[in-house]
């Protein structure tokens, strides 16, 4: 090797060391069980519990969201939800999504995402167009946890709740160690928003748990903070 290669390899593997590499995304668990509070304000009022499974070439995602305590008061109603998606790669694709709710404010919902005809299609029999990339309420959760910072900073998001089709903003937020019951996370946040809305909801991701949301804070102006807190998790 003469003394000019030499210099060009030290200089490669200088630049090397001194540029960042992207943050990595990891790949989904078998199996994943979560467990969460809920609070409103300061009082905590119930839990959200979340369960995902791989079966044959697709996730199995359910979750339970029930009153507990003081919460039962309110509303004693169970929130349900059932969903399929597959992934590829780093992304999440999703196939089927049903919301439900029990209670004073009973509701059924259910979405068929329509890949090769681009279109969603609604149990009402409603059908919408279907953009690229689009998530429902409950694939949403997961799709955050495969992308990398670079992908997450000022991206739209289209995100279905099994009745309609919005889209949302979402913005780096800055990285941050948090105390948990589950420990002490170092995390970074992302924020939603959506133009119009005097509202926004942020999201932890916790960088050293393969970028699963740990806490998660809707704020509405006016309003007390609704957050979502990890308990448990099973599977990481």
């Amino acid at each position: 090797m003469n003394f000019r290669s030499a210099n060009l390899l030290a200089i490669l593997i200088l630049l090397a060391i001194l540029i960042p590499t992207p943050t990595l995304a990891q790949d989904l668990p078998n199996h994943l069980e979560l467990r969460y509070s809920w609070h409103y304000g300061n009082v905590k009022l119930g839990a959200t519990k979340k369960e995902l499974k791989l079966k044959s070439d697709r996730y199995i995602l359910t979750s339970h969201t029930q009153a507990e305590g003081l919460g039962k008061l309110l509303d004693s109603g169970l929130l349900q939800e059932r969903g399929e998606f597959k992934v590829d790669g780093q992304t999440v694709i999703p196939l089927r999504y049903e919301q439900a709710r029990t209670g004073k404010k009973a509701y059924q919902r259910q979405v068929t995402f329509d890949w090769q005809d681009n279109t969603l299609v609604y149990a009402n029999g409603h059908k919408e167009k279907l953009p690229k990339g689009t998530q429902d309420s409950g694939s949403l959760f997961f799709a955050l946890m495969l992308q990398s910072e670079e992908t997450l900073d000022n991206k739209t998001v289209h995100v279905t709740n099994g009745r309609r089709l919005s889209h949302y903003r979402y913005t780096l937020g800055g990285s941050e160690q948090l105390q948990t019951p589950i420990g002490t996370l170092n995390t970074r946040r992302i924020v939603r928003s959506k133009p119009g809305r005097k509202e926004t909801v942020t999201v932890w991701l916790a960088t050293d748990r393969h970028n699963l949301p740990v806490k998660i804070i809707k704020q509405r102006e006016g309003r007390p903070a609704t957050t979502l807190l990890i308990e448990s998790v099973v599977g990481l």
